[in-house]
């Protein structure tokens, strides 16, 4: 598979919130470390000049500057991180990823999708997806439990959505549109 630059920025910002989040979830970084989490975890695989490749960095440095001065990932446990979840249902392979999945404060239980482009779409839409419905099913098979909120975080806004889970209308959505589950 040949990487593009929206592949590249994607993977080294996913990479640099599993370092930050594997390793100094505790801790507060300032700007700095940040900066040099992404530095060593940046790709510059995908650009067709150097400018392009300067301007794509801009955008993941803008998003840690929003990350630092307000990250909206903050929780206590984390279940798990950067884990892709894979399982035979019927004759059908599921495979799906979770960026994040972690306890909050209240004791609910959060899955994260940290997403990377500059588009926000309709957030309705993306709630009710197929891909919604398989990322929350596949965590249910794996853990036991549904989580209780699933949030999307556009890292260039510094954008945090949110939603409670609920499974039945999840279940009767899928059904209706795919005839699954």
């Amino acid at each position: 598979m040949e990487i593009n630059k929206y592949l590249s920025l994607d993977i080294s910002l996913h990479k640099t919130l599993y370092d930050i989040n594997k390793n100094y979830s505790k801790s507060i970084l300032s700007y700095d470390a940040l900066l040099d989490i992404l530095n060593i975890n940046w790709l510059s695989t995908g650009y067709q000049s150097k400018h392009e490749e300067s301007l794509f960095k801009s955008y993941a440095t803008n998003a840690i500057k929003l990350y630092f001065l307000n990250p909206l990932d903050k929780g206590c446990d984390i279940l798990l991180l950067d884990k892709f979840i894979t399982f035979k249902e019927d004759s059908n392979l599921i495979c799906c990823k979770v960026d994040k999945l972690h306890f909050l404060s209240n004791d609910k239980l959060e899955l994260i999708d940290y997403k990377t482009g500059k588009y926000i779409p309709s957030i309705d839409k993306y709630f009710n997806s197929y891909k919604t419905f398989l990322t929350v099913y596949s965590i249910k098979k794996k853990l036991g439990v549904y989580p209780d909120i699933f949030s999307l975080y556009y890292l260039q806004h510094g954008l945090k959505f949110s939603t409670f889970i609920n499974i039945d209308v999840m279940y009767s959505i899928n059904h209706k549109r795919y005839g699954r589950f």
